[in-house]
């Protein structure tokens, strides 16, 4: 350990004035650049523009200040700090931000060039833009007791500049009666509540014609080839309520099963059905919850001779007798509407309530 006044062994010396110089000589560079970049801005600078009628969102605290990259004109020849100054109407200043006060309203906005002292004047309309924000909470009933809104407790809104007085909240319901469950693709389950999602550069498809015995998965085959399986056709849907999936599955067309395989993809979780020593089986899932989305996914490498699955006795078990998907709608003074699903489930009577 050396003190200050040490003397240091002459490479240690050496190596100290390399650093001293070093530092110096950093210093020296950034206090140059900052001097020369108030210089470059001010002679790019020359002029200041700004736009008018510039439509403005306030934020999540219902307040805020214009992007400059929105209010000047020649943004990229006039960087470096700025000062905004807002004017209402009648003159009024309002500092450097906006709030409620000002919604639907168009103010003047006087922007300063802090660099070269260059200024301008421009118009901003300012609004609000955001939705209200919906929280609900899914509902699990027997099936004799009252599921109106006014026997459940209502979904809780907020929004960024309305009080909740102004809220207007409105609801639609969606029955969906599941007896003693689905079987095939009908119902809640036909093709049509599916959602098809195709590679986006390659051909497949989905073939519902056998519906509601079977569907087809087919992976791309007129694409190209690829050599790993970058094509993949996609078959989803959401799941209403709690429940098990089951199903068949058949494989078939291509010589390569480990290379192009079939998959069922819960959420993010991925389960590999096909390959060479398996091309058919019987499936069925563990307990799905409510929003899960259940993917049927078929790869290929875009060859003629590619893949495809077929999926038949199709079957969602659930204790479920009805789900009733309420379509919750909250819609602002400005207009802004928000839209929130709650799900209701309705079980079947046990053999406990059986007096």
């Amino acid at each position: 350990m050396f003190r200050f006044n040490d003397t240091l062994p002459l490479g240690r010396a050496q190596a100290a004035s390399r650093r001293h110089n070093y530092i110096i000589f950093c210093t020296v560079a950034v206090a140059t650049l900052l001097q020369l970049l108030p210089q470059k801005a001010v002679a790019q600078c020359t002029t200041l523009g700004c736009a008018q009628n510039v439509q403005f969102s306030l934020d999540n605290n219902c307040s805020g200040a214009v992007n400059p990259v929105n209010i000047l004109t020649n943004y990229w020849s006039c960087s470096g700090p700025l000062t905004q100054t807002y004017y209402d109407a009648w003159g009024t200043n309002l500092g450097s931000t906006l709030s409620s006060a000002q919604l639907g309203q168009t103010v003047t906005v006087h922007v300063k060039h802090n660099w070269s002292g260059n200024t301008c004047w421009g118009s901003v309309y300012v609004k609000d833009g955001k939705k209200p924000v919906i929280t609900t909470v899914n509902q699990t009933l027997n099936c004799t007791e009252d599921y109106s809104p006014s026997a459940l407790p209502l979904p809780t809104v907020t929004d960024n500049c309305s009080p909740g007085s102004a809220i207007t909240l409105s609801h639609q319901d969606t029955v969906l009666d599941f007896g003693c469950g689905y079987t095939g693709f009908s119902g809640y389950f036909a093709p049509s509540n599916w959602q098809i999602c195709l590679p986006s550069n390659g051909d497949g498809g989905v073939d519902v014609t056998g519906a509601p015995n079977s569907v087809l998965v087919e992976g791309a085959n007129n694409s190209t080839i690829s050599s790993t399986s970058s094509y993949i056709t996609r078959f989803k849907v959401t799941i209403p309520t709690e429940g098990y999936v089951s199903f068949d599955w058949s494989s078939f067309g291509g010589s390569s099963f480990d290379n192009e395989g079939f998959y069922l993809t819960i959420n993010n979780w991925c389960i590999r059905l096909s390959s060479d020593t398996l091309q058919s089986g019987t499936y069925t899932t563990g307990l799905l919850q409510p929003g899960d989305v259940l993917s049927f996914e078929q790869a290929s490498n875009g060859g003629a001779n590619a893949n495809s699955t077929t999926i038949s006795d199709f079957h969602f078990s659930t204790l479920a007798w009805k789900v009733i998907q309420r379509k919750w709608s909250a819609t602002d003074e400005w207009n802004n509407t928000a839209t929130k699903v709650q799900t209701i489930t309705l079980t079947r009577a046990q053999l406990s309530q059986v007096h």
